[in-house]
């Protein structure tokens, strides 16, 4: 998702090296992706504790969708997520034990398109934000 990232930065017209870089980043080279997302980072100066934490959360959710497995571990994962971050509601819809949710089958397929919907709505907000930063 990182890699992701960067390409959709650099057709929204930014021309940093470490984001051109982490664009060109192919699957044998995924060892690469913590530097340049740590100089991007680092670029990018100080952040709130929230904020931080709300990219780490949009990061670790990212990478566990783009990795799911059909086992159900995912979603034990997401649960853990969850209570780790502090139980934000910003993925209160996509765990497994919050209440009003009913039927397994509807109820994996209302996580999944929640968890889908809090994906493009954090990465919409953070090219708003580097946006912000780049004028």
């Amino acid at each position: 998702m990182p890699v992701n990232f960067a390409v959709e930065m650099l057709k929204m017209g930014s021309e940093g090296p470490s984001e051109i870089e982490l664009a060109g980043v192919t699957k044998t080279e995924t060892f690469l992706i913590s530097d340049l997302v740590a100089k991007l980072a680092y670029a990018e100066g100080p952040a709130t504790e929230e904020s931080s934490k709300r990219k780490w959360l949009y990061l670790h959710m990212a990478w566990l969708f783009e990795n799911r497995a059909d086992d159900g571990s995912t979603w034990d994962k997401v649960d853990n997520l969850f209570a780790d971050f502090g139980y934000p509601e910003s993925i209160a819809h996509v765990v497994s034990f919050m209440p009003g949710q009913t039927g397994s089958r509807d109820k994996t397929d209302r996580r999944g398109e929640a968890w889908i919907a809090f994906l493009k709505a954090e990465l919409q907000h953070f090219e708003s934000s580097l946006r912000e930063i780049q004028r």
